[in-house]
């Protein structure tokens, strides 16, 4: 049995049945793959948490955040660590 060589009515009976088979089967293989307990995320990453929370913008403002807060840090160590640092700009007398 050929069903292009059904008529129209058959022809739509006979599809309608193969397309309810296909979404039968489907259904049960989505069943089937998502059963269980969801996964734990890992939420470590903070960019992640972010994203998730108000995405791209959301973490956008973190990774801004965090580059200011790096800066502050790295500014503040590199001014307290280096003596004498007006030496370098204004010349000495006599010079």
């Amino acid at each position: 049995m050929n069903p292009f060589d059904l008529s129209g009515p058959e022809f739509l009976v006979f599809y309608i049945c193969v397309a309810l088979m296909v979404i039968i089967a489907l259904k049960l293989a989505i069943d089937e793959a998502e059963g269980g307990a969801p996964r734990a995320l890992p939420l470590s990453d903070p960019y992640q948490i972010a994203w998730l929370r108000g995405g791209t913008p959301e973490a956008a403002r973190i990774a801004v955040l965090s580059l200011i807060v790096d800066m502050s840090q790295a500014a503040s160590c590199t001014l307290s660590t280096v003596p004498l640092w007006r030496n370098w700009i204004t010349p000495e007398p006599g010079t």
